[in-house]
């Protein structure tokens, strides 16, 4: 593992799958799916220290993705019941593309110390959506949330708008 590269996956059939330990020190610095046609899964939990992009095809994502850097998603990514987290210490990463419908989150995590994030299109998490102590995160857009907030750090909506959309008497605000 170099620490800027990146490693990218150009298959163009189905049922290709990363697998083996892709986590602490054998992470991926930046994760690239461009296979037209593509499909990737993941064996186990994985994480980059830096970006993580889907510009084609469809990727299901593991229990656990652990990203350093920006999230894009260009194409299809499923989130099943995982969680997404997302642990830079630097300012100016960015959510963006498609994070609605079939590529909505699961539930999502915000971790990382001095880290800043901006949701850069609309976003929804059909799980928890987590903001941890000195953490800053942007909505320009529209952030619709269907289970639990917790807001340790700072939300700062700017222009957007956030949706809690739940119908269960056990969501909570925190």
């Amino acid at each position: 593992r170099r620490t800027t590269s990146t490693v990218t996956m150009n298959g163009t059939g189905g049922g290709n799958t990363l697998s083996g330990n892709i986590t602490g020190t054998s992470s991926f610095h930046n994760l690239t799916f461009s296979g037209v046609s593509g499909s990737w899964s993941f064996g186990g939990n994985a994480s980059t220290t830096g970006n993580f992009t889907n510009d084609n095809g469809t990727v299901t994502l593991p229990t656990l993705l652990t990203i350093g850097g920006d999230y894009t998603n260009n194409a299809v990514i499923t989130a099943g019941s995982g969680e997404v987290k997302f642990t830079a210490v630097d300012t100016g990463n960015t959510l963006t593309g498609t994070m609605t419908g079939s590529s909505a989150f699961a539930s999502t995590t915000f971790l990382g110390s001095g880290g800043s994030w901006t949701f850069v299109n609309n976003a929804t998490t059909t799980g928890n959506i987590e903001f941890s102590t000195s953490t800053n995160v942007t909505g320009t857009s529209s952030l619709t949330i269907w289970r639990n907030w917790t807001n340790n750090g700072t939300f700062l909506h700017s222009s957007g708008t956030v949706i809690f959309a739940s119908s269960s008497a056990s969501t909570t605000l925190r």
